[in-house]
Parts: structure tokens; C-alpha cells; sequence
């Protein structure tokens, strides 16, 4: 190498040397920032939330920011739960984050903030405006499809009521009903059964369900239910109507609550019965009708007998009457007594029975 091309070849890696030893952070390309409203009109001393999303085609951290917010206002970003200032990209999806703005009491007109995502290499700037109007603060109701029911008093009525927010902020909300003395009225959030209160979204809607049970004796007529809705700060009043048509109950009873009865055979038997209307509607139409029980045994049948078996004749007869032979002892001995008369035996099939002779 000569001389004069030394220096050169040390100067270009002493270059390599410092730019090998300095770190290197990628940039993440094609880096995006987006809301899909990104300009909104709101009340003095409300809230507004900004959905965000971050995105880009590489993987990396991406630093978020905010610029421009008045002193007065409360500006930040939300993710996960927590308050973020960067989010994670794995190259494929996108990061969510919620911008929530408190605007305070005496705002008015309009105000522009920035949001901004960068790298190490880029920068994404995301204008926020926020028109603050006396008259833009929205309302909440409380609305039903079906306001009355109707049925016995043994259903259990259920209504179905709607929280409409047409607020800039999420509400929280709670219910409570009335009804007349002995009913028992629940008023609880839609699909909820353990929960109080639950919470209704920015210009969305939200459920209640209530349900109220009428004691059994209510009699047939048209009550009324009160239910209140807490959304917020404001109570909102909602009135159903339940119409009982009543119960139907009927019971047959006799003077001395003995459903029976007895007499001489042949003659009539008079028994009187009462049918007492026991549930709280009136029952027409009532027919009372009799028919005869029946049991195993009939009263006009005969009673049953037991069937008679055959008598069996014997085809050879014996002598009624047998001569007692004198034994050589009897005739020898001067105190001869008299035979002992046979045990009389009877046969089957055979009437005929043996006696003893008598000398």
C-alpha cells in the first residue's frame, strides 16, 4: 500500500468503527393514527372519549403524546386499564386506546389538540377539535315497548325497559319499583341478576328488568306499578300497569265435610253439597254432575260361591250292618260281653255308616 493511500483506509475504518458502535433504532413503517370522530361538540363540565387505534405493517414501540391541551382541561390516554404513553405493535394488529378529555365548567367555543405517535424515525400527528356549546348537552330516557300486562295473580309479570344515553359521557344507572301493598317488585339491570347498577354507554342504550308478583287472593282489577331509574345525576319516572284477571278456584263440600253417605236399601238417600267459588274472579257456566262409583264388587251381583265339588259314588255298597262273629272266648265265658261297636268311619262319596251288632 503506499504512503499517500494509508491515511484514506484509516480515516474510512475509523468511520465504520463509530457507525458499528452507535445503536440503531428501526423505524416502524407504514405507521398510522386514527379515530373514527375525530371532531366533536360536547356541554361545559362533561366528558369526551376518543376511541384511537395505532398501526403499522413492523413490529415496535410507538411513543404517544399529547400537545395543545388548555391548562385548565384534563387530557389522557387510556389502554389495558391503566394511563399509557406507548404501545407495543406486533406488526399484524393494531393497539386500541381510549382518549378521554374533561372539558371544564366555563369552556366555550372550540379548542384543537394534537395527539402524536412516533418512533425513532417517524412521526403521526392525529388533530383533535372539541366544539364546547351550552345548548349540545344531551339527554337520558327511559322508555318501554309493552307498559301494561295482563294475566292471573299467580304469573309473574316481567317488563323490559330501556336507558337511552344520548349524553357525551358513560352514566352509570340503577332502577327501584313500587307497587301496592303485598306485591313484591324487583327491578334489577338486563342480563344482571346479582348486580345494582351497571353502567350505559355514550349514545348507546342499556336495559332494566323488572318483575312483580301479585299475591294469590289479589282480587280481578287494574293496579299500578312506579318505577325510577337513576341514570347519572337525574331520576327518570316510568309507570307500569298490571291487570289481574283473578284466580279460579272452585271446591264441593257438604254441610258436615263428608263427601259420603248411607240409607236403606231400596229407598232415596238425600245428600246436599256446597261449590264454593274460592279464588278471586267470577266462574260461570257451572255444571254439577253424578255418576255411580264403581268398586271391585257390584251391590246387584250375587255374591260369589265358592264352586261345589263332584260327589263321587262308590259302584260296590257294602252291608250297612255287620253280624259281630262270636270269638271261642266270648261264646266259652260265662261273662261274655258285648262287642264293641265299631268307630263309625266315613268315606269319601259314600253316605253310609257301620254299626256294630248287638247280640
Amino acid at each position: 500500500m503506499s504512503p499517500r493511500l494509508r491515511p484514506i483506509v484509516s480515516f474510512i475504518f475509523a468511520l465504520a468503527v463509530v457507525a458499528g458502535a452507535a445503536p440503531h433504532a428501526r423505524a416502524a413503517a407504514g405507521l398510522t393514527l386514527t379515530t373514527p370522530f375525530p371532531g366533536v361538540t360536547t356541554s361545559p363540565d362533561s366528558r369526551v372519549s376518543f376511541d384511537l387505534e395505532v398501526d403499522a405493517r413492523e413490529a415496535g414501540r410507538i411513543d404517544l403524546e399529547l400537545t395543545g391541551v388548555p391548562a385548565s382541561w384534563s387530557a389522557s390516554l387510556h389502554g389495558g386499564g391503566n394511563v399509557v404513553g406507548a404501545v407495543l405493535l406486533n406488526g399484524s394488529d393494531p393497539a386500541e386506546v381510549r382518549l378521554d378529555v374533561d372539558v371544564p365548567a366555563d369552556a366555550t367555543g372550540s379548542t384543537r389538540f394534537v395527539v402524536v405517535a412516533s418512533d425513532a424515525e417517524t412521526r403521526v400527528e392525529l388533530p383533535i377539535d372539541v366544539r364546547v356549546e351550552a345548548e349540545a348537552t344531551g339527554e337520558v330516557s327511559l322508555a318501554t315497548d309493552f307498559p301494561s300486562l295482563r294475566g292471573a295473580s299467580s304469573t309473574t309479570f316481567t317488563f323490559n325497559l330501556k336507558v337511552r344515553n344520548d349524553k357525551a359521557e358513560d352514566l352509570t344507572y340503577t332502577g327501584t319499583g313500587q307497587g301496592p301493598v303485598g306485591w313484591t317488585v324487583n327491578v334489577q339491570p338486563t342480563g344482571q341478576s346479582q348486580a345494582v347498577s351497571a353502567t350505559v354507554t355514550a349514545g348507546a342504550e342499556a336495559g332494566l328488568t323488572v318483575t312483580v308478583d301479585a299475591p294469590d287472593s289479589t282480587p280481578a282489577g287494574t293496579y299500578p306499578i312506579q318505577v325510577v331509574a337513576t341514570v347519572g345525576t337525574e331520576q327518570l319516572e316510568q309507570t307500569l300497569e298490571v291487570e289481574i284477571t283473578g284466580s279460579y278456584s272452585l271446591e264441593l263440600s257438604t254441610p258436615t265435610q263428608v263427601l259420603s253417605a248411607r240409607g236403606p236399601s231400596g229407598s232415596v238417600t238425600e245428600q246436599t253439597f256446597t261449590v264454593t267459588n274460592t279464588g278471586t274472579a267470577p266462574v260461570t257456566g257451572v255444571e254439577v254432575t253424578a255418576s255411580r262409583r264403581t268398586t271391585g264388587r257390584s251391590s246387584s251381583s250375587p255374591p260369589r260361591s265358592r264352586p261345589s265339588r263332584p260327589i263321587r259314588r262308590s259302584t260296590s255298597r257294602r252291608a250297612s250292618r255287620r253280624r259281630a262273629t262270636p270269638s271261642p272266648a266270648t261264646t266259652s265265658s260265662p261273662c261274655a260281653r258285648t262287642a264293641r261297636r265299631p268307630r263309625p268311619t266315613r268315606r269319601s262319596g259314600s253316605r253310609s255308616r257301620h254299626r256294630s251288632w248287638e247280640p
